[in-house]
């Protein structure tokens, strides 16, 4: 069998050469790489070792065939040649351990579900749904008792409206002297502002008891224009036109009277020294409140208070209050407004 092999091999080779018997002393070589021991073979049967021909014997005449050496492995030799090396094993064991968990675990899950889920009937599908409960809704229970006997019943039958503040007279020169007060009392240039050319205007000097008609420090009380009323009995002196009409009722009322109707009055009424202007005031009447007058002090130093529409004054004597009033008569317009501020800065404490 082997020859035949050998003959596929090289069928054209010539007969091969018998080979040389072993030595008495040599050992078979058991079975390796370069030996091979067939079933009952007396002797190792020795592979030929294989050489490529060298370039310089291609072409040499037929006649000459090469020589086949064969080649014997001691036992030595077969030491100290290294081991080819072995392919790495296959990592079979883990890939047969988690073959092994698999199927244990689905023959568990398998037994799970026999044993709990009965043949023949349907396996409830578990609810995935969350109900999320509704917010507490407070219901009040308390039952309102309380009667509501609020009435409100509106006894102002009648709404006041406060008629609206009298107009000044014509002023010509814009000096804040009516171009009546100018003509028929101070005798002033109703057509200058500052008639007697000292750089103040004709309506300041006479709010400041100055003559308009005159340079500083020409005071009014000096004027033959202006009359000085002292009313002993009251303990006050004032000034007033002296082409007005005075009257009186008594000691202690005092009034002067315009050509136009309107007129001014001095009213003298008692209080304790040691009570204020203020508080005098608030008692007068129930319905006054500190909000409907200004305070203020006068020209001479009193206390007073005035109040919103500037039509009334009270000023403060100390056992008596002097309220000085201007009144219109029934006009719409007033003429006499200025002069009325000149009376009340005049008001002093009497000096005999």
């Amino acid at each position: 069998m082997f020859e035949q092999e050998d003959k596929k091999i090289n069928p054209a080779a010539p007969p091969p050469v018998p080979a040389a018997p072993l030595a008495a002393s040599a050992k078979p070589v058991p079975p390796g790489p370069a030996a091979l021991t067939l079933k009952n073979a007396k002797a190792p049967i020795v592979l030929p070792e294989i050489h490529t021909m060298p370039e310089k014997l291609i072409g040499a005449p037929a006649g000459r065939a090469p020589v086949v050496r064969e080649v014997v492995v001691t036992k030595e030799q077969k030491v100290a040649m290294p081991a080819p090396p072995r392919p790495p094993a296959k990592k079979k064991g883990n890939l047969i351990l988690i073959i092994t968990l698999v199927v244990v675990l689905l023959g568990v899950g398998a037994s799970l579900v026999i044993l709990y889920v009965p043949f023949g009937k349907k396996v409830p599908v578990a609810n995935l749904n969350v109900n999320v409960p509704p917010p507490p809704v407070n219901v009040n229970t308390n039952v309102n008792t309380n009667v509501n006997e609020n009435v409100n019943v509106n006894e102002n039958a009648n709404v006041n409206v406060p008629p609206p503040l009298p107009r000044s007279g014509p002023d010509a020169d814009s000096d804040g002297l009516t171009d009546v007060e100018e003509t028929t009392i101070y005798m002033s240039n109703p057509l200058n502002p500052d008639t007697d050319g000292d750089s103040f205007s004709d309506g300041n000097e006479v709010l400041h008891l100055f003559d308009p008609t005159k340079k500083s420090p020409a005071m009014l009380k000096d004027s033959v224009n202006i009359r000085v009323a002292n009313n002993a009995a009251e303990g006050y002196a004032v000034l007033t036109p002296a082409s007005w009409a005075e009257r009186g009722s008594g000691t202690d009322q005092y009034f002067v009277d315009a050509p136009s109707g309107e007129f001014f009055e001095v009213l003298a009424t008692p209080k304790p020294a040691t009570q204020t202007i203020m508080d005098w005031y608030l008692a007068t009447s129930p319905d006054a409140k500190a909000s409907d007058v200004t305070s203020f002090k006068t020209y001479k130093g009193l206390d007073a208070l005035r109040s919103g529409d500037r039509l009334t004054a009270y000023l403060d004597l100390g056992d008596k209050v002097l309220t000085v009033t201007y009144n219109l008569n029934g006009l719409t317009d007033y003429n006499f407004l200025t002069t009325f501020e000149m009376v009340i800065a005049s008001i002093d404490r009497y000096k005999p």
